[in-house]
């Protein structure tokens, strides 16, 4: 049988799920092979991400005993693209993001599955999807674990919003913002290679996905997006907002982090009720597939989370 998709794990079972406005989601879900099953890992991606960048963990996960299941969010992936231009990212709202989880947990049948353990494992705005999901379905997962959740970004200031608010004014959420347009796939790739990680060879792995299937690329940000990243930061900080929070949380943030902003991802930590936080000293953003150095120490903290009696 023709494999459609050779650079995901092995056993993979892949299936386009439609959500009520009509955009549809790759989703996919794996079997452990384990002789004892140790529960059931929901993974969600950051910005820009697709699933194939998580085979390495994803394959972690599966030999430790975990089944797996993923999607690509809605305009990244190969999930339907929300503009004509498919290599701009854009979001109507983060809303979207949170009711698409729920709606392929519900419908893969994951909120009535077998009784075992339960976690959600997170990247990035992935974090940023998860803590709103956790917030609104609060008996979905038993576990979380965050990996430099984006619960506040670098460019944020008055400026920055005041500009994204006059383009949105004058019609403009489809277009690049600013800086956006010109990240080009080899100057993405010489930022890249500084500030997301210092594996050069799993970084290039990136490289070989996209080759193998030029869909999957997004190239920067448009108006619309940063509006609507900006307004759920705006909803995660309110007042008594994470303080409903009860899941156990892991939260794992970059030392050497450049992209989201760890003193605000500092204070939602500050205000949830039950979570453990550690900072991996010299990481960069994606700790998930950074150096062994960095990996062990993540995997280390994920292992003894995982081991804790509740």
């Amino acid at each position: 049988m023709l494999n459609l998709y050779p650079d995901l794990p092995a056993g993979h079972d892949v299936k386009f799920m439609e959500m009520s406005d009509g955009i549809k989601i790759r989703t996919v879900r794996w079997q452990t092979s384990a002789a004892e099953v140790q529960g059931h890992v929901v993974i969600v991606q950051g910005y820009r991400e697709f699933i194939e960048k998580y085979d390495e963990l994803i394959q972690e996960f599966l030999d430790k005993g975990y089944h797996v299941t993923t999607l690509d969010h809605r305009g990244q992936g190969l999930s339907d693209r929300m503009t004509d231009n498919r290599e701009k990212a854009y979001v109507g709202s983060f809303d979207d993001m949170v009711s698409d989880l729920a709606t392929v947990l519900k419908e893969t049948g994951y909120d009535q599955g077998p009784d075992m353990p339960r976690v959600l494992v997170a990247h990035s705005m992935g974090g940023h999807v998860s803590l709103r999901f956790m917030h609104d379905y609060p008996d979905m997962f038993d576990r979380a674990i965050l990996m430099s959740p984006m619960w506040g970004i670098t460019m944020d200031g008055m400026l920055t919003r005041s500009l994204v608010k006059m383009a949105m004014s004058m019609g403009f959420s489809t277009a690049y913002a600013p800086g956006q347009a010109g990240l080009t796939r080899q100057t993405r790739k010489l930022i890249s290679q500084t500030i997301l990680t210092h594996d050069r060879a799993r970084y290039d792995k990136e490289t070989g996905f996209l080759r193998n299937n030029p869909d999957l690329y997004l190239r920067g940000a448009t108006y619309g997006w940063l509006d609507a990243a900006l307004e759920s930061i705006d909803i995660i900080h309110a007042e008594g907002y994470v303080e409903q929070l009860e899941t156990p949380c892991l939260v794992i943030r970059a030392g050497d982090e450049k992209l989201v902003d760890n003193d605000k991802s500092q204070q939602i930590i500050d205000r949830l009720q039950n979570v453990k936080s550690i900072v991996i000293p010299d990481a960069l953003h994606e700790i998930y597939r950074e150096s062994d150095i960095y990996r062990d120490q993540m995997w280390a903290k994920i292992s003894d989370f995982l081991e804790m009696k509740s």
